[in-house]
């Protein structure tokens, strides 16, 4: 085992942050997944080639990472960020885990982690054999999960869509009774038929 994960692993237990259950929880996760795929209710959703100005989140790949990256930019980022902010307030716990991994002596265990031979051995092979990239894990997918550090490709687009999304639950039903009116003139369909095959 890594020494340098061993001191990280000893500095997060300090902190009542327990990587085994972690560990144990992404085992359950990822045998939960794979016996049941409508295990949760999703909504199916469609590969980029089929999903032409699609509101719903395409696929971006076939691979683990970008299923990692998927998953990420499809949180709930506002409600997380709520979350997180009322939890730092009112629960010592949690504060006090979150403040031991934004510590400056963390911060320098988590450094020398990563120049660590044996731990980049075990991030070597999981990138290798499983398409996982741990530290995209660690420092992208985890904080995300919490509303925290949330990724740059979280884009101007993906932020509109949240206004469209207020939009049509305050005013879609009324929007599209006006469209429908609207269809039944030829020269808006023939202008919603150009930008649809535009």
């Amino acid at each position: 085992a890594s020494p340098a994960f061993k001191k990280v692993d000893a500095f997060l237990k300090r902190h009542g942050i327990f990587v085994a259950y972690w560990i144990d929880r992404f085992d359950f996760l990822t045998e939960f997944f794979q016996k049941n795929d409508h295990a949760i209710g999703c909504n199916e959703i469609v590969p980029t080639e089929e999903s032409h100005r699609s509101r719903r989140h395409p696929m971006t790949g076939r691979t683990m990472h970008t299923f990692l990256a998927d998953t990420v930019s499809l949180l709930p980022i506002r409600q997380l960020q709520s979350l997180f902010n009322e939890k730092i307030e009112t629960n010592a716990i949690f504060k006090k885990a979150i403040e031991g991994v934004r510590n400056d002596e963390f911060k320098e265990l988590y450094n020398d982690l990563w120049t660590d031979d044996a731990w980049l051995d075990l991030v070597d092979e999981l990138q290798t054999k499983y398409d996982l990239d741990l530290k995209y894990a660690v420092e992208t997918l985890a904080p995300a999960l919490y509303g925290q550090n949330v990724p740059l490709y979280i884009s101007f687009q993906t932020q509109f869509d949240e206004f469209v999304e207020i939009i049509l639950a305050k005013a879609g039903d009324s929007i599209k009774s006006l469209i429908k009116a609207y269809k039944q003139n030829d020269a808006f369909r023939a202008t919603l038929d150009t930008l649809d095959n535009t």
